[in-house]
C-alpha cells in the first residue's frame, strides 16, 4: 500500500503548478515558527528531484547564524549521520545525484544536539505519519532524537490515513502552503 502512495504522490508532486511560488510560501511559514526562530541547529536535509527545496532553507539558517546539519546515509545498515554543512564543496554526489556531506568527525553531530530536525516525505496524515522514499533512514534515526521535527509538504501531500508499522516513527508538525498543521 505504501509503494502505491509513494507512487501516487510522487505524479500528484511533479503535477503541482506556480511550484516557485508554493514553495516560497512553505519557506515563510516555516520561517515563522518560533521552533525555527528559536533553533541553533537545524537537521535539513540536501533536495533534490521533486522535493520542496532546501538549499535556500540553508542559506538562510547560515546567514541567521545557525548551524546546518545534513546526512550522511549508511546504504549498507540503512542508518544515517548528521554532519555540519560549512559549504556545498564539503558535499559529494554519493548516488542517484544525491549530495551528502563528506564526513568529517570533527562536524558530527550526535541527534539530540539539534533543535530541529526538518523531516522529508512524500504523504503525510494527521497524526504525523509519514511516507518516505522507502529506505527507514528517518525512522531508524528518530528513534534517538528527542526534539522539535517538522516536515514540508503541499496541502495535497496530507492524506486521511498512512499505513504504519511499529517502526514508523511521527512528526510533529506538518508546514503546508496553508497551513502549520500540529500533529496528534
Amino acid at each position: 500500500m505504501k509503494t502505491i502512495i509513494r507512487n501516487k504522490m510522487k505524479h500528484t508532486i511533479l503535477s503541482i503548478k506556480n511550484r516557485a511560488e508554493v514553495e516560497k510560501t512553505i519557506h515563510s511559514n516555516l520561517l515563522q515558527t518560533e521552533w525555527w526562530k528559536n533553533a541553533k541547529v537545524i537537521g535539513l536535509y540536501y533536495s533534490y528531484g521533486f522535493e520542496w527545496d532546501t538549499h535556500a532553507l540553508i542559506d538562510i539558517a547560515l546567514s541567521q547564524g545557525k548551524i546546518v546539519t545534513l546526512p550522511r546515509t549508511n546504504r549498507n545498515n540503512r542508518t544515517m549521520q548528521f554532519y555540519q554543512f560549512e559549504n556545498r564543496a564539503s558535499l559529494e554526489n554519493v548516488y542517484q545525484d544525491l549530495w551528502e556531506p563528506i564526513p568529517n568527525p570533527d562536524l558530527h553531530c550526535e541527534p539530540n544536539n539539534h533543535d530541529l530536525m526538518i523531516v522529508p516525505g512524500l504523504a503525510f496524515d494527521k497524526k504525523g505519519y509519514r511516507i518516505g522514499y522507502g529506505g527507514g533512514y528517518y525512522d531508524r534515526y528518530l528513534q534517538h532524537y528527542q526534539h522539535r521535527t517538522v516536515s514540508l509538504a503541499h496541502d495535497v501531500q496530507v492524506i486521511d490515513k498512512i499505513p504504519i508499522n511499529k517502526y514508523d516513527q511521527p512528526i510533529e508538525m506538518i508546514i503546508t502552503n496553508t497551513r502549520l498543521l500540529v500533529c496528534t
